[in-house]
């Protein structure tokens, strides 16, 4: 690998598999970032990654802007500095500063954070809204909620310090929301009172691609990270947890049993305030057990602890490739992967399928196989009254009984 420091550390640029990127860590922008510089030329990537610093500097350098005692500014940066949360200095660097110094187009405003009124912090949460994920979708209410409580905590900190005469009224976000298209429309279609789900077909579809790419890829990197992704997908195919869910679960959670079967013990749901235990098939365990035994050979071979109390389900047995140095790399998403694998299969990915699709599927499935409402929902982690509302409306499927779902055949 061809590596070029710039001085002082402020960015780099590192070529991997044939094509030039830029790096640049978070001192800058709150972030870590890493794009294509889309060429293979040193001297062509040399002066885009110049150039691309420089957008990134006028965008979030703090010698641009207002540095008053009681300016957006000033204070952010105090702020910043009295608060350790890395996701507070993240959001405030990358959404609050550009927009509160430069966007929102008022001096007094720039000056004096006592200015900033109700309607300022709407036509900013408008204007969050316009910006689009790096999939090109629409931000979802979820995530902006998640970023608006460093705003609250910022505008807490000013009164509490006596920037602000009184506490700063907030505009509230919705904690369930309706997440639209960039047509407008519902993210799921509802037929039949079912929430959208895989079709057969375009589960056989998904599953014959992801075969076909870990076949034709050649890059070891990828090619791990598809299998990977394909082990995921067929995970939540068999268990219906929530993504997020599913990748917190650690491998010291999860256990084998004699008949061939698992349980993934203490099973943590954001939905649920007490954690329970997850049946697993014959199918799902197998799958973690071949995923078990490639990290314990990894470790194994290059002398690496294997801690299965943090370690978690999904991650990559990786090496440096400039270094002799191997280590395992959790994995934080797989949707844009999966975007991919939807194009090739020709289904629409933008909001109508996606990953949370595999819950549909299971649910849907479970409740057409006349399997009680409330097993279900105990398995899932969620209430009975969602499923009845999204899923089916069979009520007189609610009956008291045991925890235990049978799988779905492979």
């Amino acid at each position: 690998m061809h590596v070029y420091i710039a001085p002082q550390n402020s960015y780099k640029i590192a070529k991997r598999n044939n094509t030039y990127y830029f790096i640049m860590g978070q001192k800058l922008t709150g972030y870590s970032v890493r794009e294509s510089l889309k060429t293979n030329d040193y001297d062509t990537a040399f002066q885009r990654a110049q150039k691309r610093y420089d957008e990134y500097y006028q965008e979030y350098s703090t010698d641009l802007f207002d540095s008053t005692e009681k300016s957006f500014q000033n204070l952010a940066n105090q702020f910043m500095k009295e608060n350790t949360y890395p996701k507070h200095k993240e959001y405030m660097q990358r959404l609050y500063l550009p927009y509160f110094t430069k966007k929102i187009g008022v001096s007094n405003k720039i000056k004096d954070v006592s200015k900033i009124t109700y309607k300022d912090i709407q036509n900013y949460l408008k204007y969050r809204r316009t910006l689009k994920t790096r999939a090109g979708t629409v931000v979802k209410n979820t995530t902006i909620k998640r970023e608006f409580e460093t705003l609250i905590q910022f505008f807490k900190w000013c009164y509490l310090n006596g920037y602000l005469k009184k506490p700063f009224n907030l505009p509230p976000i919705q904690e369930k929301e309706t997440v639209r298209d960039e047509n407008g429309q519902d993210i799921f279609e509802h037929y039949d009172n079912s929430r959208d789900a895989f079709t057969d077909a375009e589960i056989v579809a998904i599953f014959n691609q992801y075969k076909s790419d870990i076949e034709n890829t050649v890059n070891a990197y990828t090619k791990r990270r598809l299998i990977l992704a394909y082990r995921y997908c067929k995970i939540l195919f068999y268990t219906g947890c929530r993504t997020c869910d599913l990748r917190r679960v650690t491998w010291a959670q999860f256990e084998p049993q004699e008949d061939g079967s698992g349980i993934f013990h203490n099973f943590y749901s954001k939905k649920k305030k007490d954690r329970r235990d997850i049946a697993l098939c014959p199918n799902t365990t197998k799958i973690l057990l071949e995923m078990r035994e490639e990290i314990e050979q990894f470790c194994q071979k290059h002398g690496l602890a294997f801690d299965t109390k943090n370690t978690p389900l999904f991650c990559l047995c990786n090496k440096l490739t400039d270094k002799e140095e191997y280590y395992l790399k959790p994995i934080k998403e797989f949707d844009s992967g999966f975007r991919k694998i939807l194009k090739k299969c020709h289904i629409d990915g933008k909001g109508q399928k996606c990953l949370y699709s595999w819950r549909h599927h299971f649910i849907t499935q479970k409740c057409m196989e006349g399997v009680p409402v409330l097993k279900i929902a105990a398995h899932c982690g969620t209430s009975h009254t969602m499923i009845e509302k999204y899923y089916l409306k069979c009520q007189n499927m609610i009956k008291k009984e045991e925890l235990y779902i049978e799988p779905i055949a492979a």
